[in-house]
């Protein structure tokens, strides 16, 4: 298994094997590819990177194939409070929208849909996991309402 982390300060993606040690890096202080500071990344069921820009809202997708693919996803929000990701067992992809009240659901090549949370009370969701069940139950942490909370989320 293989570890990847967004290190927002430097700028990059850092792959790491579970011992830590460092196996590559994307992006960096002389790149385009994470200037907008990267507040979080996952991999996908499939191997697929995905990471997120705390400064853009954007996702990028960088494929096992090499295609490298962007969407705008959130809106802006400090590295403070940043956007984070979870991938559900079902296949989609979580990003908290901190500054949006929410959390949006996209297809694994970036299409919307849908989003939930705002119902809920949600006043600064960062923190995101899912539970690894089939059973669709995603935790987000809510810094500013200073709760947990659990989703059932199904499409």
């Amino acid at each position: 298994g293989q570890i990847v982390v967004a290190d927002t300060g430097g700028l990059r993606i850092v792959r790491l094997d579970p011992a830590g040690t460092l196996l590559s890096q994307l992006g960096g202080p002389e790149s385009d590819l994470a200037k907008g500071q990267p507040s979080d990344a996952a991999l996908s069921p499939g191997g697929d990177l995905y990471f997120v820009e705390a400064e853009t809202g954007v996702v990028t997708l960088l494929a096992a194939d090499g295609r490298i693919d962007r969407w705008t996803g959130p809106a802006r929000a400090s590295t403070l409070d940043g956007t984070y990701l979870a991938w559900l067992p079902a296949g989609e992809l979580a990003v908290t929208d901190p500054e949006g009240r929410r959390v949006l659901l996209f297809s694994p090549d970036g299409q919307p849909l849908g989003q939930f949370g705002a119902d809920a009370g949600l006043v600064k969701p960062v923190g995101i996991a899912a539970s690894g069940a089939a059973d669709g139950v995603l935790i987000v942490a809510d810094s500013q309402g200073c709760r947990v909370v659990a989703f059932q989320v199904t499409q």
